[in-house]
């Protein structure tokens, strides 16, 4: 330890004054750089140092000088943005961009929202039609799908039964089958996978003994 009132030997001095720094106008390696950063990963602050750090900026004012550099620096970097504005990614980097990220879980999955977050996001889109996802609710979802029906056709093709549903094989005819089976698979006229899916398990029940 040093002694009370002991004077750096460099104390005063300007070493660069009238000098260059060897390292101005350089720049490092792309290793260099990565062993840089590999060096600063997973590197963590005690407590001490952190109350140090933020002792030491306490108090402390920007010159006017320090402000209007700050202020110019933005005003390139803006500009730079600006040039940027309609740029698009040309399909190598898009490429390379999903490799990297490829089969890595998102930073925040298994990552819950806190009740103060939730609360937010429901102040900003708000709730029933001041929500920017409104489409009129159940009843007008109802509607909608009461409109597509009346478009198809109703030509049944056997009897009804107990617990059972009608189904549209297309878009004319209707076969009555088990309420279980025609919730068994999502299905829509619109998509011909889907329908290629219910109507085999369909033809596969009639097929199976009973009679149309």
């Amino acid at each position: 330890m040093f002694e009370k009132g002991y004077v750096p030997w460099n104390k005063g001095k300007k070493q660069w004054e009238n000098k260059k720094h060897p390292m101005l106008g350089k720049r490092l390696s792309a290793e260099s750089r990565i062993k840089i950063s590999a060096a600063g990963q997973g590197r963590v602050f005690s407590e001490e140092s952190k109350l140090k750090s933020r002792l030491s900026n306490i108090g402390q004012h920007r010159s006017e000088e320090t402000k209007k550099r700050l202020k110019e620096a933005w005003v390139g970097r803006k500009q730079k943005f600006k040039q940027r504005s309609g740029y698009h990614l040309s399909e190598e980097h898009k490429r390379r961009l999903r490799e990297l990220h490829l089969g890595k879980p998102a930073w925040n999955k298994g990552m819950p929202h806190s009740e103060e977050t939730k609360r937010k996001i429901r102040e900003r889109l708000g709730r029933g039609n001041r929500n920017v996802n409104w489409k009129g609710g159940k009843r007008a979802s109802q509607r909608r799908v009461v409109s597509r029906r009346r478009a198809l056709g109703f030509i049944p093709l056997n009897q009804d039964f107990e617990n059972s549903e009608a189904h549209h094989i297309d878009k004319e005819h209707v076969i009555y089958i088990p309420k279980s089976l025609h919730r068994s698979v999502w299905h829509s006229l619109s998509n011909l996978d889907t329908m290629e899916r219910i109507n085999t398990k369909v033809f596969c029940w009639i097929l199976g003994g009973n009679v149309l």
